[in-house]
C-alpha cells in the first residue's frame, strides 16, 4: 500500500499547521507535525481504522477520517492498495461546506 496526497489536502494541512504555528508556537506546530505522521501511518497499516465519514454518504467513494488533534481531521479513501489523502478538516467548518468538497 501506499499514501497519496492530493493538492487540496497539502493545502489544508500547511494552513492549519501555518494557523498553529503563528498561535501557539513551534512546540504545537511539531506535535502536530508528529501527530499526522503517526494517523498517516496507523492508515497505512489498517486503512479501515478510520471512522467512515457520515456527512459523505451520498458521493462516489467510502470516505473515512482519524482525528489529528481536537480541531482536525485527516479524511482519506482507499482505492486497491492506494489511500488517498483528499482533505485536512477544520472541524469548526460548516460540514455542509465538506459534503461539497468531497462531491467534487
Amino acid at each position: 500500500m501506499k499514501v497519496i496526497w492530493s493538492e487540496q489536502a497539502t493545502y489544508a494541512w500547511q494552513r492549519i499547521a501555518e494557523y498553529i504555528w503563528d498561535n501557539f508556537g513551534d512546540q504545537a506546530l511539531l506535535k502536530f507535525q508528529k501527530e499526522t505522521i503517526e494517523k498517516e501511518a496507523e492508515i497505512l497499516g489498517f486503512p479501515k481504522a478510520g471512522q467512515e465519514e457520515l456527512s459523505a454518504t451520498h458521493v462516489s467513494f467510502v470516505y473515512r477520517y482519524v482525528v489529528i488533534n481536537h480541531l482536525s481531521k485527516m479524511i482519506y479513501h482507499v482505492e486497491g492498495d492506494i489511500i488517498y489523502i483528499d482533505v485536512f478538516w477544520d472541524t469548526r467548518l460548516d460540514p455542509q461546506k465538506l459534503v461539497r468538497i468531497l462531491s467534487n
